[in-house]
């Protein structure tokens, strides 16, 4: 199982938006939540962990003019993480907000993926 931290998308997007535009290049993770109440912000849970690294790398290296999804005027961001011994982020700038939303809500998403 591959969590990921996605952020800085645009205000309105939705879980089904987004979905529907990671659907267009082939990421279609099992479980998508938001994060805390900060729009633009969602969580991510994919069977393979493998995805989840791949989506990292290939949002963090995305070409803004592609538009697959539209940010909030910063460039989207996107981090892998992992709850080994210790929490573990595959980027060391994830903002505060995203990993105490993450450890918040990563039971939930849990639960969400074990259900389907």
């Amino acid at each position: 199982t591959g969590f990921v931290a996605l952020w800085n998308l645009q205000a309105d997007c939705t879980e089904d938006a987004l979905r529907a535009a990671l659907h267009e290049v082939d990421f279609e993770p099992e479980v998508i939540g938001r994060i805390g109440d900060t729009a633009g912000t969602f969580a991510l849970v994919f069977r393979e962990e493998y995805m989840a690294s791949g989506i990292t790398v290939a949002f963090n290296k995305l070409d803004p003019a592609k538009e697959i999804l539209q940010d909030n005027g910063e460039r989207i961001r996107a981090a892998k993480w992992s709850a080994n011994a210790v929490e573990q982020w595959s980027d060391e700038h994830v903002p505060e907000f995203i990993k105490t939303g993450m450890s918040i809500n990563v039971q939930r998403l849990t639960d969400q993926f074990i259900a389907l």
